[in-house]
């Protein structure tokens, strides 16, 4: 190899210094970088401070589970109150002796409470059953038959009735005169969606003894028996007559036609017929 030769053959060792010191060169910068884009200590502080505060505020913004508003479906399974519920500004009634009262020409006829305790809320909506200011009276009842001369007499219990008047005063029986006997009507309640319940109770004339009737219907006796909200039972030749409800899609009502039997303590159902 000529003199000139090894001239142009390039150094290994040169070479490989002068990378050494490119990649040293290049460490330096990027160290340099790091350092300048790293916070100080008062910042880091700061920050660290920051961070603590939004997370505090996180906290206390976050609602309580019981806070949380309820979905559209369990809003709609909660029950609605109910019209005649007590509230703390409810205004209060008192308990009545005597809730209902037919007079006689042998006594008084009583409708009592039989615990001398009622529950007496308004309404609070209007619907069929009644207005709004109405009062839904309602307990266990006994009916009473108090005699101008002698001893008084429970006729009847009604439990769980419920009343509805439009003041909290003593309802007024209706009362029919037929020949053998006066007959009392207790209708608790005067408005209704289709048909309103009714009981009925007689005075005999000739004894003056007083007994809760029955409704001799076929074969079968039943106690109450029930009422157009709209026409009103009547007297018509010797008996009680009685216009039946109406329900939604129904085609007319009957007319019942009873025979009071003051013997065995019924109305007896003479005819009855379709109407209109």
């Amino acid at each position: 190899m000529t003199d000139e030769h090894r001239k142009m053959r390039p150094n290994n060792r040169s070479r490989t210094w002068r990378i050494a010191a490119l990649a040293a060169v290049t460490a330096a910068a990027i160290a340099a970088c790091v350092i300048a884009l790293q916070p100080s200590g008062g910042e880091r502080k700061d920050a660290l401070k920051r961070g603590s505060s939004a997370s505090e505020e996180n906290v206390r913004l976050a609602p309580a589970p019981e806070a949380m508003p309820t979905s559209s479906l369990e809003a709609d399974s909660t029950p609605s109150p109910s019209p005649s519920a007590e509230s703390a500004d409810a205004p209060v009634y008192e308990s009545l002796a005597v809730r209902a009262v037919g007079l006689s020409a042998f006594g008084r006829l009583e409708l009592r409470p039989e615990s001398g305790v009622e529950r007496i809320l308004p309404l609070g909506a209007p619907s069929c059953i009644g207005l709004e200011t109405d009062l839904s009276v309602t307990g266990d009842y006994g009916v009473y038959f108090v005699p101008a001369a002698g001893k008084e007499q429970r006729m009847d219990v009604w439990t769980g009735l419920e009343i509805i008047s439009k003041e909290n005063a003593a309802l007024e029986m209706r009362k029919f005169d037929f020949p053998d006997a006066e007959l009392f009507l207790l209708i608790p309640r005067y408005a209704d969606c289709h048909g309103l319940e009714f009981r009925a109770y007689g005075v005999e004339k000739d004894s003056g003894q007083a007994s809760a009737y029955t409704f001799r219907f076929g074969d079968r006796d039943v106690v109450e028996w029930t009422t157009s909200p709209v026409v009103a039972p009547a007297s018509e030749k010797g008996e009680l007559v009685v216009e039946g409800g109406r329900a939604a899609g129904q085609d007319g009502a009957e007319r019942y036609r009873f025979k009071p039997d003051p013997d065995r303590h019924r109305l007896v159902l003479a005819s009855q017929e379709h109407i209109p």
